[in-house]
């Protein structure tokens, strides 16, 4: 969460410089409207979102991993394409940063889904293994 927010604020300093900027150069206004909402915007839902949905949809807990990384990942590299001024050459950056978003935006929602089945799955064993061991013949003398 901490990673997410961090790097939202450094998008949030990119938008900002490059609103300053604007004033000189207009076409860096694209820039500083992509780094405010896909770069601080969608960072900060990435960051946030794992501690808000499992409370909104009453999961007790999420298994937390190195996979979790994968949609921040790719959304800040897609952020990059988008953010950059836009040109004759570099429409085709613009185009792969939209899928690319729409893609993170995918990932991201399957990860978290994925890890609340992972953390379903887990209790249904652990369950199935408790109820296997309470047989008569386990050795407990009722103490």
């Amino acid at each position: 969460m901490a990673i997410c927010l961090l790097l939202g604020y450094g998008w949030l300093a990119v938008a900002g410089a490059a609103w300053v900027a604007t004033s000189r150069l207009d076409s860096l206004r694209d820039v500083a409207l992509h780094a405010l909402g896909l770069g601080f915007i969608f960072s900060m839902m990435l960051g946030h979102a794992p501690v808000i949905l499992p409370a909104l949809a009453r999961v007790k807990e999420l298994h937390f991993g190195w996979f979790f990384y994968i949609p921040v990942v790719l959304l800040h590299c897609v952020a990059c394409c988008t953010a950059v001024p836009r040109t004759r050459c570099l429409q085709h950056a613009a185009r792969v940063g939209a899928e690319g978003n729409a893609l993170a935006i995918a990932l991201f929602a399957m990860t978290m889904a994925g890890a609340a089945l992972a953390l379903a799955c887990a209790e249904l064993v652990r369950k199935f293994r408790c109820g296997c061991r309470t047989s008569p013949s386990s050795g407990s003398t009722g103490r």
